[in-house]
């Protein structure tokens, strides 16, 4: 996780929130050196797989899983929280949204978790 990520997200943690911090620029797949501007709706989907996965673990509360995002993943954890196409395949929903610098062509109306 970047460092201030993990700052965030342990600053989070004491008041029962997991953040999932959305890593752009890693590989999705292996074999792929940069996933970067190669596909929004998949990182999008990607995030809610993940959310999926968290939500098994114990020690997670499904109802508030926080995604986080800079600039290409401020834009996925906007996506990610809005009505989206990847919202039909899983029932778990993120509770909040931290987006730094992202692009930003959507609404807060469309937005199914706060800002």
């Amino acid at each position: 996780m970047f460092g201030h990520s993990a700052v965030i997200a342990d600053r989070l943690s004491p008041w029962g929130y997991v953040t999932l911090a959305v890593d752009s620029l890693g590989p999705r797949v292996s074999g792929i050196a940069n996933y970067c501007g190669r596909g929004l709706p998949d990182q999008t989907f990607d995030a809610y797989a993940a959310l999926h996965c968290l939500s098994q673990l114990d020690f997670v509360d499904p109802a508030r899983v926080t995604v986080l995002g800079q600039s290409i993943g401020g834009e996925t954890a906007l996506h990610a929280v809005s009505y989206d196409l990847a919202e039909q395949f899983f029932k778990e929903r993120f509770r909040a949204v931290i987006a730094y610098y992202p692009y930003c062509d959507i609404l807060a109306t469309t937005m199914t978790a706060p800002p």
